[in-house]
């Protein structure tokens, strides 16, 4: 049996980790990207029309990450975002996705329905209930009627507790790494 994480564990995990052998922010950001891909290559293939909704931190570096890859590999990428990046971890996965070729906008409104939404908005240390234009981008995810493969954990689920929000992502899928978290299973964990 595996053990289960808290937000808190594995920050300290993944500090430590990063303190111990050198490994960067970056780079971690990276192998996350490659895991996603991978997953959605799996599952979904690499023809499709994947719309990305990177969030501000962590997580939306993950989904630009992702995003560079699924253009490098032939398929239509649009990384949708509500703000620009915070991190600079996050800024340089954004530039990355640009290079690659993902069209990045934050029109989201206009576009029409994507194959696939990858949920990148929030991470694991979401504390508070979704506000304004991400609020409203969970809902159109929500309402597309298209798959929604969830980074880490769906977007509006307590991060510790794994109490869904108002507004908070069904996903199909939910890809994470290394250790299940507690927010997997607690709550409305299991149901989103």
């Amino acid at each position: 049996m595996r053990k289960a994480l808290t937000p808190a564990q594995m920050r300290e995990a993944e500090e430590r980790y990063m303190r111990e052998t050198g490994v960067s922010s970056a780079e971690l950001m990276q192998r996350a990207a490659g895991e996603v891909f991978s997953v959605i290559e799996a599952l979904y293939g690499t023809e499709k029309t994947v719309y990305f909704a990177c969030g501000r931190g962590g997580n939306g570096g993950d989904g630009y990450g992702c995003a560079a890859r699924y253009a490098q590999a032939g398929g239509i990428a649009v990384a949708v975002e509500t703000g620009a990046p915070m991190r600079q971890d996050s800024r340089l996965m954004r530039e990355n996705a640009l290079e690659a070729g993902v069209t990045i906008t934050d029109d989201w409104r206009i576009l029409p329905r994507p194959d696939l939404w990858v949920d990148a908005l929030f991470g694991g240390g979401l504390n508070r209930a979704p506000e304004g234009e991400d609020a409203a981008l969970i809902g159109r995810m929500n309402a597309d009627e298209a798959e929604v493969l969830s980074v880490d954990v769906p977007s509006g689920l307590n991060g510790a507790t794994g109490a869904a929000y108002a507004d908070c992502v069904a996903a199909d899928v939910t890809v994470t790494f290394q250790r299940p978290r507690t927010r997997h299973y607690l709550a409305d964990g299991l149901d989103f």
